[in-house]
């Protein structure tokens, strides 16, 4: 093309299946050549340095290297390739129909320079830079040097700040600087509303000036002229109008993020299934892994309980991340200490000694930034591509189960038995569950006292837990007996604990890299097998049979410590095997593993004696099917003293190696000793599982669905509908798998997590195995939380916040600390998303909604898009709203409240519109009896939670801007609309009853069955109004519906929503324990009315004339609370009386009592520390 005599020639590029354009003229062309005819002739001058002559000796040697690859491929490089590229300057000079072809030529030419390609003003012409050919991060657009304006603001116009050189990247949703002196990210800038660019003197106040704007920051280039500048103007219009589309203006609800259709989401209801999948997904990562937590506590374990000793503590999982060569990146808040012993110091220090790939950043600084608000986020997003949004912290106290269990007094690794326990075949399998994975694994361990009536015995959960200095005399070992390759041991969930006996057809393999590869079934015969259960009655001669087969899949990973294979275990990893007996002839245990091509596993049932009695484990020779048992430990020495001498010496092996592998735990508290530990010297310390290399394997759960994933060739569009979702009613199965419940002598909640918040606060969390109270006295908290996963673009979207938060703390914390990089998203492109592992899987729509402001994330304009989607889903409810949450701090009037949400006003119109209507309509909310602040109701320690209980009846009851007092003003009968309930259960702890709220920390909304929004935001104007704590959430909307029933008639069911309120239906009303309810139809009047409200109103009614429960509505002074709390319970004068009357006991739902202390005023007293505090901080 000719423009006012100047040429200019479009050159198009292609690498690969990356495709960019550039347009230059002729002068540029020269330019380029004389700078490689100059860089030429500099080579021929003498070296002056012997730095400079070792870097032409490197040039040269890549000169002939490049040459030679070029022979070996039968390419022999011409005299004149060798020599500088022919530069077309006649052809540019006459300017006709072949100079075009001559340019190419020559450019082409240049290509294939070994030397020539590679340098700077080659690379500077066809626009390429180390980062240009990425696949993840999207199409290559435009790049080239510019020159930046330190700050990226001007101080007096005319006066501007330092201009430094950089390499400027444009990609689809971003652009970035580049260092070209160290190759560091410097600038990173997100298309967001407020992304614009300008040009020109006029706009810019800088000649050949370019500025770009964005909600975060301000950026004011200098380009090389005013073609340049144009070009990058349009360029940058054109990703603002085109591939940023999703990004440049305000979505739904006014978030940063569309809504994403086609998305695939799964709910978690309580923190054990939420964590085993964090904890599976995590060890997939592959580049990254991103978690931002208000609270993270790296001592927890993941899954639960952990026999291997540390495999899934959290720190532990992240460290071998890490090792792999995944970057971890952490976002924690930053707490004050004095109010708060969150200890997140103690946390960033524990994740950054592991490895440099782990970088941890807190923030606010508050003598800088915010005092009072907080970072409320919890998301963790794997290779973003999946995240996990939702109220669970990776920290203590969050791990729990439906059962919300009050106790926890199991000893760590040491089951005593007891022949009444062993009255079913789930029991008897999971107390031999260890013994059976031991020999699968070549290696048995047990204990052999001499005979003590009185001291019971022990079974050890794991290969080395029980062992300590008090060692039987007499082990004996059979090291051949069994072949490790055909049997994995796995830690596998009572349910499936006969899936863990046998072996696959193929075996899958992970290696150190973390790539999974498949090998195909062999022929040989062990590959399948049989397992037979036999149950030995008093006549031993008669057997009932179970028999089980069935195909598994072995994973072996090299994960552990020390990296090794599990097939090259050293000596002192393999434990020799020992054999017990029992004193009881009529209960006796078997363990037998044939090395035939059909071996079989004979496990006999204890029976009801309350004998007690210990366990033998034979083995046989192969072709062998009788059992050999000892009678007494006598008849066992009989067998050979050469033999008794032998075991000796491999007791004093075992004894070392647990010295040396068996990491201990440390307890604390005056109840040590009532621990009761057989086989020790030392009551403080209890042994857990090492990390031997046997142990880091997978779960045969997380095989299958990794076999899934290959079938799925990394297309989301294969995975069928059966392969995502179960019915309904399988819900309770896949929350069940991970918890091991029936193990009921092994601790679940090891040290600080056992935690009753309101009885003490969590301190020292840097002592996890520390017990915070005593678990013999005091029952645990139990914690009700929800979480969300999704992946795809809206996973996208969930990373793409994480790195404005991030990148925003980088530049005001630790910007030129090169330890801590600036984060860029990846592309959107389909191709980029791979499907997960994970199962019950809905097909939804999908958007990311956040509360974010200039403290939390850098950005001008509030975003409150949390707030905005409850209002709207409130509005077009049509037949209910269930609302779980953990504060509800609303203003039900429009005017000047202390509350600033209306949250309770949408409500009440809708409620209202429903009265008038004469339609059914229903609003379910379900909050926490009290907040979880440590202290006393009406004592000085209480104010706080008396603070909150203030803002929450005011918000619901007390006051005519309350909900219910606006519904009674209106003459409306608020009992047929609305439910106020909470969550209450009792256990038996050292043979007392006791109970316990349970802590509702859920913030969720469910409408219709049809559409959900859960996350991290509270009900209050911390949460919602977007300038104060920073919260996440998502809002999912059904694209797959099934049938159901509303109000007596036929209704389409979404799958997520409906399978999510149907849970929570059936955990809070006991249909998991065995009750018979129906709830499929929430808002007809039976259920509503008699199964819901009604069950609530008996279940408060028992607890309180039981345990005397506080908070109830017969207290409505602090002088009757003091007079309440002197009266002794029914539990305690009439136990027996009382367990018949828990009894009656159905489900965990109470209701939430309105009238407690509604005769006094609850708000602190000037006297009081609270009330120096501003009130914002509370609501």
């Amino acid at each position: 093309q000719r423009t006012k005599f100047v040429y200019r020639f479009t050159i198009i590029l292609h690498h690969g299946s990356i495709h960019w354009t550039i347009k230059r003229k002729s002068r540029q062309i020269s330019s380029l050549h004389s700078q490689l005819r100059l860089f030429k002739t500099k080579l021929k001058l003498p070296a002056a340095t012997s730095q400079e002559r070792q870097r032409r000796q490197s040039m040269r040697f890549q000169i002939k290297s490049s040459n030679r690859e070029d022979d070996e491929q039968s390419h022999q490089t011409s005299k004149k390739q060798k020599r500088l590229v022919k530069f077309p300057r006649k052809s540019l000079q006459k300017m006709d129909t072949f100079t075009p072809i001559d340019v190419e030529v020559y450019l082409n030419n240049l290509l294939q320079h070994s030397l020539l390609k590679s340098h700077c003003a080659v690379l500077e012409f066809f626009e390429i830079s180390p980062v240009s050919f990425v696949r993840h991060l999207g199409p290559k657009l435009k790049e080239g040097f510019v020159k930046k304006r330190s700050g990226g603001v001007s101080t007096f116009y005319c006066c501007g700040g330092q201009y430094k050189s950089r390499w400027l990247v444009l990609r689809e949703t971003f652009l970035f600087c580049i260092s070209p002196t160290k190759g560091l990210i410097r600038t990173v800038m997100l298309v967001d509303p407020g992304f614009q660019v300008s040009h020109g003197f006029r706009h810019t106040r800088v000649t050949k000036g370019l500025r770009i704007t964005n909600n975060s920051r301000s950026l004011t280039l200098k380009c090389d002229g005013e073609e340049s500048e144009t070009e990058w103007s349009a360029a940058i219009n054109h990703v603002i109008s085109f591939y940023g589309e999703d990004f440049s203006k305000w979505n739904r609800h006014l978030s940063f993020a569309p809504e994403r259709k086609n998305s695939f989401a799964r709910w978690y209801v309580d923190g054990a299934c939420y964590m085993s999948d964090v904890a599976d997904l995590l060890e997939l990562a592959q580049e990254e892994i991103f978690i931002t937590d208000w609270w993270l506590s790296p001592d927890i374990y993941m899954k639960r309980p952990d026999l291997t000793g540390r495999q899934w503590m959290l720190s532990e999982i992240l460290r071998r991340q890490a090792a792999r060569g995944v970057r971890i990146f952490i976002l924690l808040y930053k707490e004050v200490e004095l109010a708060l012993g969150l200890n997140s110091l103690y946390s960033k220090q524990n994740l950054c000694q592991l490895n440099p790939n782990i970088k941890v950043l807190r923030h606010p600084d508050h003598y800088k930034g915010s005092l009072y608000w907080a970072h409320h986020e919890k998301m963790v997003i794997i290779d973003q591509m999946h995240a996990f949004v939702g109220g669970i912290d990776l920290c203590y106290g969050r791990w729990d189960n439906y059962r919300h269990k009050l106790v926890d007094l199991g000893h760590a690794g040491v089951i005593t038995q007891k022949s009444s326990d062993m009255n079913t075949l789930g029991r008897l399998i999971l107390n031999t569950h260890d013994l059976v994975l031991s020999n699968v694994s070549k290696f048995s361990v047990g204990q052999v006292q001499e005979e003590q009536p009185d001291i019971k015995d022990t079974l050890p959960l794991d290969n080395t837990v029980g062992f300590t200095e008090k060692v039987s005399d007499e082990v004996f070992t059979d090291k051949n007996s069994f072949d490790r390759q055909y049997f994995p041991m796995v830690d596998e969930g009572i349910e499936n604990m006969k899936e863990n006996l046998v072996a696959d057809d193929d075996t899958v393999h992970s290696d150190a890299s973390g790539k999974i590869t498949s090998h195909y079934p062999s022929k040989n015969p062990y590959e399948q097998r049989s397992v037979s259960v036999y149950c030995v009655t008093k006549d031993k001669d008669k057997f009932e049979t179970i028999t089980d087969k069935r195909n598994s899949t072995s994973i072996y990973s090299s994960h552990s410590s020390n990296n090794s294979d599990v097939g090259s275990l050293s000596s002192d990893e393999i434990l020799p095997e020992i054999k017990t007996e029992t004193n009881d002839k009529k209960s006796v245990l078997f363990v037998n593993n044939h090395e035939e091509a059909n071996g079989e596993a004979f496990i006999s049932k204890f029976s009801n004696e309350e004998d007690e009695g210990k366990i033998i484990v034979s083995k046989e020779e192969s072709n062998k099917s009788q059992f050999k048992m000892a009678k007494n430990l006598k008849a066992v020495k009989s067998l050979g003293l050469d033999l008794v001498e032998e075991m000796k010496e491999k007791k004093k092996e075992m004894k070392q190696w647990t010295e040396r592998k068996v990491p201990g735990l440390k307890r604390t508290g005056s109840f040590d000793s009532e621990l009761g530990l057989s086989h020790s010297s030392n009551d403080e310390e209890q042994h857990i599982r090492p990390e031997g290399k046997a142990k880091s394997l997978l779960y045969k759960r997380l095989r299958r669905r990794i076999k899934r994933r290959a079938k799925s060739k990394g297309n989301i569009g294969h995975l069928t509908k059966e392969d995502r979702v179960s019915s309904t009613g399988s819900l309770i199965d896949i929350h069940k798998e991970v918890v091991q419940e029936e193990i009921n002598s092994v601790h679940l909640w090891l040290g600080k997590d056992y935690v009753n918040w309101i009885t003490k606060d969590l301190y020292d969390p840097q002592m996890p195995f520390n017990d915070t109270v005593n678990r013999h006295q005091t029952p645990r908290m139990p914690w009700h939380d929800i979480s969300l996963y999704v992946e795809g673009p809206a996973a996208r979207d969930a990373a793409r916040h994480f790195i404005l938060r991030w990148n925003a703390v980088k530049s005001e914390k630790v910007k030129n600390n090169e330890r801590y990089p600036y984060l860029i998203p990846k592309t959107y492109k389909p191709s980029s998303f791979l499907p997960s592992v994970l199962q019950l899987k809905h097909k939804v729509k999908c958007q990311v909604l956040r509360s974010l402001g200039i403290w939390s994330g850098g950005v001008n304009d509030i975003e409150r898009s949390i707030y905005n989607a409850y209002v709207d889903a409130i509005k077009n409810a049509k037949h209910y709203i269930y609302i779980e949450n953990q504060f509800f701090i609303t203003s039900a009037s429009i005017g000047k409240n202390e509350v600033v949400n209306n949250l309770a006003y949408h409500l009440y119109n809708r409620i209202l519109e429903a009265h008038r209507n004469r339609e059914t309509f229903r609003v379910y909310m379900v909050l926490p009896l009290l907040p979880a602040f440590e202290g006393q109701i009406g004592t000085p320690s209480g104010v706080a939670m008396q603070y909150i209980l203030h803002y929450t009846y005011q918000s619901i009851i007390r006051g005519p801007n309350s909900l219910i007092g606006m519904l009674i003003s209106a003459n409306i009968n608020w009992t047929q609309y609305l439910s106020l309930c909470s969550l209450r259960t009792h256990d038996t702890l050292q043979g007392q009853l006791v109970s316990e709220l349970i802590y509702v920390h859920s913030k969720l909304i469910i409408v219709d069955d049809r559409l959900v929004i859960a996350g991290s935001a509270n009900i209050n104007d911390r949460s919602l109004l977007g300038n104060r704590d920073s919260e996440v959430d998502l809002i999912i909307e059904d694209q797959e519906f099934t049938k159901g029933i509303m109000n007596g008639k036929e209704f389409m069911r979404g799958e997520f929503a409906g399978s999510l309120r149907i849970y929570l239906f059936s955990e809070h009303l006991g249909i998991f324990d065995g009750s018979k309810i129906d709830v499929s139809d929430p808002i007809c009047e039976d259920f509503f009315v008699r199964v819901w409200q009604g069950m609530a109103s008996r279940n408060t009614k028992i607890y309180e004339d039981v345990f005397n429960c506080i908070p109830c509505d017969q207290v409505t002074t602090f002088a009757e609370l003091n007079r309440f709390r002197s009266k002794v319970s029914l539990a305690k004068m009439f136990p027996e009386k009382a367990k018949e009357m828990l009894k009656k006991v159905q489900g965990r739902l109470v209701m939430y009592p309105l009238m407690f202390l509604a005769k006094d005023e609850l708000k602190p007293r000037a006297t009081n520390k609270e009330f120096l505090l501003p009130m914002e901080m509370w609501v």
